[in-house]
C-alpha cells in the first residue's frame, strides 16, 4: 500500500487558511468581548440611575453620593473603576467605565435632566478604532458633536439623539483666565472645565484666600459667585464663614439675583439679609433688606426688627419706568412688610424714540401699600422739551412742603446739541396763596453761556439779576453782566455791565 504525506505547499496553504480565519475571527471575538464587558457598564449605570430616580421621588432631588442609594454593585474592581453621579442645574447623569476597557465609557441620563433626559450615550476615545467600532457599529450609536470626556467621541445609543453637547457648551468655550498670574500677587486659574460648567478662581492676593472669588458658569447661562472674604468655596459649594456670605446667580434668561448675608451673630443666624434682582439689561427689578433679631436652631430668622428694612420695586414698559424704595414700618413673622412708613419714588416717562419727557424724584413721608405718596418730605419734577435743532430745555419744580406740592423753586436749563448747558434760569417763590400759586418771587441770578464748536469750551458768560419782581415780572430792571472767556478762562478785564427793562430770560438777551 502506498502512503502519501502532505506536501509542503499543502501545509503552507492550510496555515495560510488558518491565519486568515484567525485574522477574521479574532477581531470578531475581541469585539464580542468588548460588548460583553460594556454590557456590565450598562447594567451598573442603569441600576444606579434607577435608584437615583427613587431617591428623586422621595427627596425631590437627585443625589451625587452612592451612599444615599439603596443599591448593591458588583465587587469587581475593574467594573467600578469610574462611577460618577453628576447632578446640577444643567443635567443629571451616571457615568461609568472599566479599567480593562479603558477606551470606552457609558453614560445614562436621568429622567428629569434638562439635557438628554432618558438618553444613553457611548463614549469612545478619538483615534481608537475598536472603541469607536463598539459605539458606532456594535451598539448602533449615532455620533453627535462634543463630549463630556475630553478627546472622546459621543454616540447616542438610546433616546431621541438630537442633542449636541458642543452646542450646549458653546457658552463656556470663551471662559478662561488670560494669565495664571497677571501682575504681582494677582492670580487667576480655571479649576473646573467640562461641558456643563466652568469654574475659575481669581485672587487679588494669591496668598490671601479672603481676596479670592470663585465664579461658576453653567451651560444653561446661569452663574454663581462665591467671595472668599465672606465664604469658603468647598467642593463646588459656597459655604458661609462667620462673617457671612455673598453670592450671585443668573437664571437662564440672564436675570441676576444677589444674596447678601452679613454679620453672623455667634453663628446663630444672619443679622442683615439682602437680595437684589436685575434683568439682563442691568435694570433693577427688585430688592429686599431685613434685620433679624431672633433665630431658630437651624439659623433661620423667626423675628425681625420693626421699623427697619425696605423693599425695592422696579416696573418697566416701553415708555415708562418706575422705581420705588419702600421703607418698612411693620414686619411680620415671614419677613414681609405689612406697612410702610415712607420711601422714595422715582418715575420716568419717555417718548417713542426714547427721549425723557418727565422725571419725578419724590421722597414720601407717608407711603401706602399700593406705593402711592400721600405726603412728601421732598418733591421734584422735571419736564423736558426738545427743539428741531436737537437742543433741549429742562424745567424743574421743587418743593419741601410735606402736605401739599408747592413749587418753591423753579429752575430752567437749556442745553446745546452736545448736551452742554447754555443757560440757567432760577426763580424762587417767597409766598403762596390758598391754591398754592406763587404770589411773590425771590430775586434770582441766571447765567447764559456760549460755547466753541467743540461744545465744551466756554467762550462767554452772561449773568442777569432782576432787582425786584411783581409776580413773574421784573419791575426793578435787569442788571446784565457780560464776561468774555479766553482759552476757557474768564477775562475780567473785558467784562461789561448794562441794564435794561425788558429781558428775554430764556434767550439771555435785552429786548430794548
Amino acid at each position: 500500500m502506498n502512503k502519501k504525506a502532505f506536501s509542503i505547499i499543502e501545509m503552507v496553504v492550510v496555515v495560510v487558511i488558518i491565519g486568515v480565519l484567525a485574522c477574521v475571527a479574532f477581531p470578531i471575538y475581541q469585539h464580542n468581548v468588548h460588548k460583553t464587558k460594556y454590557g456590565t457598564l450598562m447594567s451598573i449605570a442603569r441600576a444606579t440611575a434607577d435608584a437615583n430616580e427613587i431617591h428623586y421621588v422621595t427627596h425631590n432631588t437627585y443625589t451625587t453620593d452612592l451612599k444615599d442609594l439603596h443599591i448593591t454593585l458588583p465587587e469587581d474592581s475593574s467594573v467600578t473603576s469610574e462611577l460618577t453621579i453628576e447632578t446640577d442645574d444643567h443635567s443629571s447623569y451616571v457615568l461609568v467605565s472599566r479599567s480593562d476597557l479603558p477606551k470606552n465609557k457609558y453614560i445614562v441620563y436621568q429622567k428629569y435632566s434638562e439635557n438628554f433626559p432618558l438618553e444613553a450615550h457611548c463614549e469612545a476615545e478619538i483615534g481608537d478604532t475598536n472603541a469607536n467600532w463598539l459605539c458606532k457599529t456594535g451598539l448602533q450609536g449615532k455620533l453627535i458633536e462634543g463630549s463630556i470626556t475630553p478627546n472622546y467621541n459621543t454616540y447616542v445609543i438610546s433616546g431621541v439623539g438630537n442633542g449636541s453637547i458642543r452646542t450646549i457648551s458653546e457658552i463656556l468655550e470663551n471662559i478662561k483666565c488670560e494669565d495664571k498670574e497677571n501682575t504681582g500677587n494677582k492670580f487667576c486659574e480655571v479649576i473646573v472645565n467640562d461641558f456643563s460648567s466652568v469654574t475659575k478662581v481669581y485672587c487679588k492676593d494669591k496668598n490671601n484666600p479672603s481676596t479670592c472669588s470663585y465664579t461658576t458658569y453653567k451651560a444653561n447661562g446661569s452663574q454663581s459667585i462665591c467671595y472668599g472674604k465672606a465664604a469658603n468655596y468647598v467642593d463646588g459649594e459656597c459655604v458661609a464663614n462667620k462673617k457671612g456670605s455673598y453670592q450671585k446667580s443668573y437664571d437662564a434668561n440672564g436675570n441676576l439675583t444677589e444674596y447678601l448675608c452679613n454679620n453672623y451673630t455667634n453663628g446663630s443666624g444672619c443679622y442683615a439679609l439682602g437680595e437684589e434682582q436685575y434683568d439682563p439689561n442691568g435694570r433693577h427689578l427688585a430688592a429686599r433688606n431685613r434685620y433679624c433679631i431672633e433665630w431658630n436652631a437651624n439659623g433661620e430668622c423667626i423675628a425681625y426688627q420693626q421699623g427697619a428694612g425696605n423693599d425695592h420695586f422696579g416696573m418697566f414698559s416701553d415708555n415708562h419706568k418706575l422705581w420705588v424704595r419702600a421703607d418698612c414700618d411693620e414686619v411680620d413673622i415671614n419677613g414681609v412688610c405689612s406697612s410702610y412708613k415712607g420711601g422714595r419714588v422715582e418715575e420716568w416717562d419717555y417718548s417713542d424714540d426714547g427721549q425723557t419727557l418727565v422725571y419725578h424724584d419724590n421722597t414720601c413721608s407717608s407711603l401706602s401699600m399700593d406705593l402711592t405718596c400721600s405726603s412728601y418730605s421732598k418733591y421734584k419734577t422735571t419736564t423736558y422739551s426738545y427743539n428741531d435743532d436737537g437742543t433741549r430745555t429742562e424745567s424743574t419744580c421743587e418743593s419741601t412742603f410735606a402736605e401739599n406740592v408747592r413749587c418753591s423753586t423753579r429752575n430752567t436749563w437749556s442745553y446745546n446739541t452736545n448736551n452742554s448747558e447754555t443757560a440757567r434760569v432760577g426763580i424762587g417763590c417767597a409766598s403762596f396763596d390758598s391754591n398754592n400759586n406763587c404770589t411773590k418771587y425771590k430775586p434770582q441770578t441766571s447765567a447764559y453761556r456760549t460755547y466753541a464748536d467743540d461744545g465744551k469750551t466756554v467762550t462767554s458768560r452772561t449773568g442777569v439779576i432782576c432787582n425786584s419782581y411783581t409776580g413773574l415780572n421784573c419791575t426793578g430792571g435787569w442788571k446784565v453782566t457780560y464776561t468774555p472767556y479766553e482759552n476757557g478762562q474768564e477775562n475780567k478785564a473785558g467784562e461789561t455791565v448794562t441794564t435794561c427793562q425788558n429781558f428775554d430770560i430764556y434767550q439771555g438777551k435785552c429786548l430794548d
